[in-house]
């Protein structure tokens, strides 16, 4: 009979390419949530950092509409905050001055309010607190400090209509 032949313990495999193997492993399931997590996170932060475009330019109506009489117009427009699209409606009155085409915002810059355009008295009036701005809009009585806003006004050369610039 034949001796049996002894079988030797296979050698301990070695710990170092476990390690290189668990930490290959990681660095490729890290990369791979990166890959995935940059576009989402661009996706959903984008319109937080989104560079304002200024505003787009709004028809108020033929030029042949308006003239130097102050005229109260409301006008709408798109507007993005963020995720959030609306409609927003706003006045402004509208005349042609000396410089051109002028419009001038309604809204108060004390607290916001609606500003009244008082044609007799040549005066913008705020019921709210009781500012009162001149023809111009510049303040002639507190509580407001500055003068109503001004907004980009164009004639547009193709459609011949008046154009306000909602920034």
């Amino acid at each position: 009979m034949s001796e049996p032949t002894s079988l030797s313990p296979a050698p301990p495999p070695d710990p170092r390419a476990r390690r290189r193997f668990l930490g290959w492993t990681a660095s490729l399931s890290s990369l791979t949530a990166a890959l995935m997590l940059v576009p989402g996170l661009a996706a959903f932060l984008g319109p937080l950092v989104k560079l304002d475009q200024g505003g787009d330019w709004v028809s108020l109506g033929p030029e042949s509409e308006f003239g130097e009489e102050r005229k109260v117009v409301p006008f709408t427009y798109a507007r993005q905050d963020g995720w959030f699209h609306s409609l927003q409606t706003r006045q402004i009155v509208v005349w042609k001055g000396a410089e051109g085409w002028v419009a001038i915002s309604t809204e108060c810059t004390h607290a916001g309010c609606a500003v009244q355009w008082k044609k007799a008295e040549s005066k913008f009036h705020c019921p709210c607190h009781g500012a009162e701005f001149d023809q111009n809009g510049s303040v002639t009585k507190p509580p407001a400090d500055r003068a109503l806003a001004r907004l980009p006004i164009r004639v547009n050369p193709q459609s011949r209509e008046l154009e306000v610039k909602e920034s």
